[in-house]
């Protein structure tokens, strides 16, 4: 009964951590956001060189930022595509970066994809 409430939760969220994670964490995130509130971490690259950033306002309070990212520490010589992994949606180009809005306790994944060289 319990496993069976929780289910689409679990089949959402746990082939969305293997994925990120097996990227693996990078203590230097080459990146970062306007709003000290906003929490990030970085995952990968990997071998195509597409990097994770996980976002988290650990806050009882909305937050907003824009995050952004060193391409050159990343080896990201240009974007070809940013998405919001969590909520699917492309990711809002900001000045310099993309523009972010968490809700109390809301994590998001932003997944950068480099262009082909």
């Amino acid at each position: 009964k319990w496993y069976e409430r929780d289910r689409p939760l679990f089949k959402k969220y746990i082939p969305l951590l293997r994925h990120v994670t097996a990227a693996g964490w990078q203590p230097v995130t080459h990146a970062a956001c306007d709003n000290s509130k906003i929490l990030v971490e970085r995952f990968g690259p990997e071998a195509d060189g597409t990097v994770f950033l996980t976002l988290l306002n650990d806050t009882a309070d909305p937050q907003s930022g824009t995050v952004t990212a060193d391409f050159k520490a990343l080896d990201l010589k240009q974007i070809s595509s940013a998405r919001e992994l969590v909520s699917g949606n492309a990711a809002k180009v900001a000045d310099h970066g993309w523009g972010v809005s968490l809700r109390p306790q809301q994590a998001e994944v932003l997944c950068l994809s480099r262009s082909p060289k």
